[in-house]
């Protein structure tokens, strides 16, 4: 049962309390849905005129951020009160990791891995610039990882009650390693400040330090406001030499010399490494086995060995689950000191599962032995006849052996068989049943799929690419594959030229992993067979696909494929588009399919019944 409610939100769990609130896991009884719930402290309750307009503008912002619709954003449901006055808010509930623990965990991270994550990050803010709305709260703890290693930004609407007048003179509400210098200095506040928290998430990606370090909130303000980032040489960091000037370039003190926006910074950072970032926003190649790859191909010679994160005591709070901090600042110890916490709260967890371990094997031994009991005292075991007899190969007897199995004397009685007329043909039914049914969702192949015993070691590239066709297939339904086995799979289908695995990429376009249905439409753009009426109409089917970088990808993809119901399914979703980026994919797709279809003939009379259809 419920402890209690926040608004008509029944509340699960308590993930997190900070300075400015408490954060809890709650659901919406209404349609079931599970949110996180922030509620704010009671110094935004106010009756006077100044807390009434911190609330005014709250909402204002709110409703604002509301309106953001991306999938690396964290969407908010709902600003409102409680019974009790004190303002909330409901959004999304993502079950992930926050970056702060992958920077406390991993960092200095791959190149791959941290352009994977900046790029979409990027993605988010620029997006969210062109809606007007500005975060002002860019960190590591205001994002959060899913498990499809998707970064997911928070904390938009909540960011502008940080520039209240409720807060008290002198003190900067905030996380000061984050901030710009004019947020320090109170200034009017636009895309560049998110710009500069940004770099600095992406300096600490690249060297496992923050630029600006300090032992307190004054140290650091300082530094930020009057000295540079620190430099590689001072970090002790062997990284490429254009690496250190990008990142510098984005910190600058004048919001005018930073990048015009988060997208043209990781543009930036991904050119120093000879990678690219597609149309789409997406650095590619990513995979999370790629962490123990070497990085001397990417110029980083030898791994940093940081100082520790500066540590800034501001009543830090614990940052809650969802990512969200409800904190106004936050500390973070050394990447040995959080891996330490990590060890030691896992050891109760490592126990449990070895004494259920141990359980699970004595029930086990003691029914093996009990079995040996039954067999060496002669017990008495009447059911193995028949089940030895379920489970044999069926075979034909004919009808005189029946006839002589029946007889009187016979060691098999005659009430036990079955009734010998009229003949119901077993032997055939029994074959029928035993016969691999092929699941329903690949009744689209022309031949037959094998199912496939998951390895020892698991489903790795050398062994999903050494498997016949037959078992490749059956893959494509196995739903115990975690995504990195889905990818291998898609990879090694896009190596197979026949239409059969056109089929197949086609049909796994629609998977609920966004990052499969990309990769099974760049697989379907390289197949010989993608002009297929199949193949076409679910590339089609992906311009409706609530993820815009798939949008995209379908959309470039039909713009190769010049046919009426291609122009026409770009056409119509053009009406409908509202992502900067994937309409101008959909206009150069559209004029180069335009170029190669001729008009659609106009049949005589149609003026004359459109004229009749207007009385």
């Amino acid at each position: 049962m419920s402890l209690r409610y926040v608004g008509k939100y029944e509340v699960i769990a308590t993930l997190g309390r900070g300075s400015m609130g408490v954060v809890y896991k709650a659901k919406d009884p209404e349609i079931g849905r599970v949110v996180a719930i922030k509620t704010l402290r009671s110094v935004f309750m106010g009756d006077d005129s100044a807390g009434q307009e911190a609330l005014k503008r709250f909402r204002q912002e709110s409703r604002s951020a509301g309106k953001l619709r991306h999938p690396n954003i964290v969407t908010i449901f709902e600003a409102g009160r409680t019974e009790s006055g004190s303002p909330y808010i409901a959004m999304e509930h993502i079950d992930g990791e926050p970056l702060e623990e992958a920077i406390a965990n991993r960092c200095p991270m791959h190149p791959k891995e941290a352009l994977h994550y900046l790029a979409q990050v990027a993605s988010a803010i620029d997006y969210a610039h062109s809606q007007t709305v500005i975060h002002r709260d860019i960190k590591p703890s205001n994002v959060i990882v899913d498990k499809y290693y998707r970064p997911h930004l928070l904390d938009f609407g909540v960011a502008k009650l940080s520039d209240t007048s409720l807060t008290p003179a002198g003190t900067v509400v905030g996380t000061p390693s984050y901030m710009s210098p004019e947020q320090i200095r109170g200034e009017t506040l636009d895309g560049a400040t998110d710009v500069f928290a940004f770099a600095v998430v992406a300096f600490e990606l690249f060297t496992g330090t923050r630029p600006f370090p300090g032992s307190d909130f004054t140290t650091v303000v300082n530094n930020i406001i009057h000295k540079g980032p620190l430099t590689f040489a001072e970090i002790g960091a062997e990284l490429p030499t254009g690496l250190e000037a990008v990142l510098h370039k984005a910190l600058s003190k004048d919001k005018t010399e930073r990048y015009k926006s988060a997208m043209y910074f990781v543009e930036a950072l991904a050119d120093v490494f000879d990678l690219s970032v597609d149309e789409m926003g997406l650095v590619g190649g990513f995979r999370p086995e790629m962490r123990e790859d070497e990085m001397d191909a990417f110029g980083v010679t030898a791994k940093i060995t940081p100082p520790s994160m500066p540590i800034v005591p501001e009543d830090a709070e614990e940052p809650a689950a969802n990512g969200a901090d409800t904190s106004d600042s936050w500390q973070l110890g050394s990447a040995e000191e959080e891996a330490a916490k990590r060890k030691s709260s896992a050891l109760p967890k490592i126990l449990i599962v070895l004494i259920l371990l141990t359980i699970a094997a004595a029930v086990a031994y003691f029914g093996m032995t009990f079995e040996g009991f039954k067999n060496e005292t002669g017990a008495p075991q009447e059911d193995e006849p028949e089940a030895v007899e379920e489970f044999s190969e069926p075979s034909v007897a004919p009808d005189d052996e029946v006839a002589e199995e029946s007889a009187p004397g016979s060691e098999v009685k005659l009430e036990t068989q079955p009734e010998p007329e009229p003949k119901p043909e077993p032997v055939k039914t029994a074959t029928e049943n035993q016969r691999p049914v092929r699941d329903p969702r690949l009744s689209f192949l022309s031949f037959e799929p094998e199912p496939v015993s998951a390895p020892a070691g698991g489903y790795t590239k050398d062994f999903i690419e050494a498997l016949p066709d037959a078992k490749l297939a059956s893959l494509f339904v196995e739903d115990s594959l975690s995504e990195e086995a889905m990818l291998y799979v898609v990879d090694a289908a896009s190596k197979r030229r026949g239409i059969d695995f056109t089929r197949l990429l086609a049909f796994i376009s629609a998977h609920e992993n966004f990052r499969i249905r990309i990769q099974a439409l760049k697989a379907l753009a390289k197949s010989p067979h993608v002009s297929r009426p199949d193949a076409v109409s679910a590339v089609i089917g992906r311009l409706g696909d609530s993820d815009f970088l798939v949008r995209g990808f379908a959309a470039k993809i039909l713009g190769d494929i010049p046919s009426r119901s291609s122009l026409n399914a770009l056409e119509a979703r053009r009406e409908l588009e509202q992502n900067k980026k994937v309409i101008a994919i959909l206009d150069r797709s559209i004029e180069a399919v335009a170029r190669e279809v001729p008009p659609e003939p106009v049949e005589q009379g149609a003026e004359s019944a459109g004229d009749e259809a207007h009385f």
